[in-house]
C-alpha cells in the first residue's frame, strides 16, 4: 500500500529522515498537499509563493518551498506494510 507522508523539515536537515518532522500520513498526493494548505489556513498564514520542486511520481518525493529560505515541507511517496 502506498501513503503520501508529510514532512517539515529546514535546510540543513533535507532528506534526513531522523530530523524530520512527521506531520502526517495520507492516501493520496492531493489529501497531503491539502493538509498543509489547510494548517495554513487555520493558523492564518498565507505565503507569497509556494514553489514545487521535484515530481512525486518519477522521483518519489517532492519538496515545497514556501518562503522562509531555510524550512520547508515535504511529501514522500512511501510503500507501507498494513
Amino acid at each position: 500500500m502506498v501513503k503520501y507522508n508529510v514532512y517539515w523539515t529546514n535546510e540543513e536537515l533535507l532528506n534526513d529522515p531522523i530530523q524530520d518532522e512527521f506531520i502526517g500520513s495520507y492516501n493520496t498526493y492531493e489529501e497531503a498537499f491539502q493538509s498543509i494548505r489547510d494548517w495554513w489556513e487555520k493558523n492564518s498564514f498565507y505565503p507569497n509563493f509556494v514553489r514545487i520542486i521535484g515530481d512525486i511520481e518519477e522521483q518519489g518525493t517532492i519538496t515545497i518551498d514556501y518562503g522562509p529560505y531555510f524550512k520547508f515541507y515535504q511529501i514522500k511517496k512511501e510503500e507501507v506494510n498494513e
